[in-house]
């Protein structure tokens, strides 16, 4: 559906705010920072609670539209994830292939030295996970001065930056 708003935005010649529209469920102005969808019916923070409250209401359904949308996803973009799974294994393979690899032994001795606490938010009564300081895709290695232990959360909610990003999220790489 053409929206001319939004198409000028996108040229940059003006900030999109819809005229008149405002969320269906919560009255807020819509606008290009808030807008769930083109059309401009809801605002994120509704639609987002709506698709929980669906998810929640028919969790089976929910489950089997999910399976059906990942299946035809991998089916019709085979190659782009075949292409990047395998640049995934040279690198992880690469990284392993060093002269002096950590052991199980200094990874202990690593947790030890956290007294067995997360390196990030210090929780003890969790499963510690090797986090990279330099990740292996960025050129790190797998060794024992670049591994330091954190929860599962911390590990993913730093995902692939480096260890300055989890403690000022500024920080501009």
């Amino acid at each position: 559906m053409y929206n001319k708003a939004r198409y000028e935005a996108a040229k940059g010649k003006q900030p999109l705010n819809i005229p008149g529209r405002t969320c269906k469920h919560c009255g807020v102005q819509l606008t290009e920072d808030n807008s769930r969808y083109t059309d401009g019916r809801k605002c994120k923070p509704c639609a987002s609670r709506l698709v929980c409250e669906r998810a929640k209401a028919a969790p089976e359904e929910t489950k089997q539209k999910r399976k059906a949308y990942l299946k035809k996803y991998h089916v019709e973009n085979f190659d782009q994830i075949s292409a990047r799974s395998a640049e995934n294994r040279v690198t992880r393979r690469q990284a392993k292939k060093i002269d002096n690899p950590l052991t199980a032994a200094e990874w202990r001795e690593i947790k030890e030295t956290f007294n067995h606490a997360c390196a990030y938010c210090l929780a003890t009564d969790v499963k510690l996970t090797m986090d990279h300081i330099v990740p292996i895709s960025k050129g790190g290695l797998h060794t024992y001065d670049n591994v330091i232990p954190a929860c599962k959360s911390c590990n993913c909610s730093k995902k692939a930056s480096g260890i300055l990003r989890m403690i000022n999220p500024n920080v501009p790489f």
